[in-house]
C-alpha cells in the first residue's frame, strides 16, 4: 500500500501500488479522488522530489506539497480541461491559484467556452466570478460563450451568462446567433429565455435564415410557435 500525507501529517490517502506505475500515475490518482489538479502536486519521499516518471515502491509514505502558484502553460491547459469535464475542484484550485484563465488553445477557445458549450452550470459561475471574459470567440469559428451554450441547449449557463452582460445577438462566421442557433435546433426554452431578454428576431444568417425560417425548416413547431408570439408582442427586430 502506498500512503500519502499531507504537511500537516494528516493521511489523504492509501492506494494500492499495483494500480500505480510511476509518480504521474499517483498524481493522476490524486485528482481523480481527491480533485486535486496535477501540475499544483509536489510529491516528497524522505525530503526529495519525485519526478513524474519515477518508479514507486510499496510499502511506501509519501509526502503531498499543494502548490500556491501555476506554472504558466501547463497549468492552463489543466484548466481548460477540467472545465470541459465539469471539475469544479480543480477548477477552484487551479483559478485559487492564479491560473490565466482566459489563456486559449491552438482554436482559441478558453475555459469559459468549454464549460458553456457542454452546460457545467457550476464551473461557468465560478469562471465568470473569477472574471474571465465572456466576449472572446473560438478563433476558427466565431462563437462565443453565450452561442455555444445556446446551441446546444444549455439554458442555466445560457441564463447566467445573459445575467453577466453577454452579448446575445452576437453572430458567428456563419453570421448565426445565438437565437437563430437554439431555434434550429429546437431549444424552446433557451428560445423562450433569448426571447425574453431582447434578442432580436429578424437577424439574417450567411444563407438568408431568420431564426423563424430555422425552426420551421427543421420542423421544430413549438419553437415556431414561441417566434409567431413574440412577434406579435413586438419583441426586439433586426435594426433597419
Amino acid at each position: 500500500m502506498l500512503r500519502v500525507w499531507q504537511i500537516s501529517g494528516v493521511e489523504l490517502a492509501a492506494i494500492p501500488a499495483e494500480e500505480l506505475s510511476d509518480v504521474l500515475a499517483l498524481k493522476q490518482q490524486l485528482r481523480v479522488r481527491k480533485g486535486l489538479p496535477i501540475c499544483l502536486q509536489e510529491l516528497l519521499h524522505d525530503g526529495i522530489r519525485l519526478q513524474d516518471s519515477s518508479k514507486l515502491g510499496a510499502p511506501m509514505d509519501v509526502q503531498l506539497v499543494l502548490l500556491s502558484l501555476a506554472k504558466g502553460l501547463e497549468a492552463a491547459q489543466e484548466l481548460r480541461e477540467a472545465a470541459t469535464k465539469g471539475e469544479i475542484e480543480v477548477v477552484r484550485l487551479l483559478l485559487r491559484a492564479s491560473t490565466d484563465k482566459d489563456s486559449t488553445n491552438e482554436l482559441g477557445i478558453r475555459a469559459l467556452l468549454w464549460a458553456s458549450s457542454n452546460g457545467h452550470v457550476q464551473t461557468v459561475r465560478l469562471l465568470l466570478e473569477s472574471g474571465a471574459a465572456q466576449g472572446f470567440t473560438a478563433r476558427e469559428v466565431g462563437k462565443t460563450a453565450l452561442t455555444w451554450a445556446c446551441m446546444n441547449g444549455h439554458g442555466g449557463v445560457a441564463r447566467l451568462l445573459l445575467e453577466a452582460g453577454a452579448d446575445k445577438d452576437s453572430m458567428d462566421w456563419q453570421r448565426k446567433t445565438a437565437l437563430i442557433w437554439a431555434s434550429g435546433n429546437g431549444h424552446v426554452d433557451v428560445v423562450s429565455l433569448l426571447l425574453e431578454s431582447g434578442a432580436a428576431m429578424d437577424l439574417i444568417d450567411q444563407e438568408g435564415s431568420t431564426a423563424l425560417h430555422r425552426a420551421a425548416t427543421n420542423g421544430h413547431t413549438e419553437v415556431v410557435r414561441l417566434l409567431l408570439e413574440a412577434r406579435i408582442s413586438g419583441y426586439p427586430q433586426a435594426p433597419s
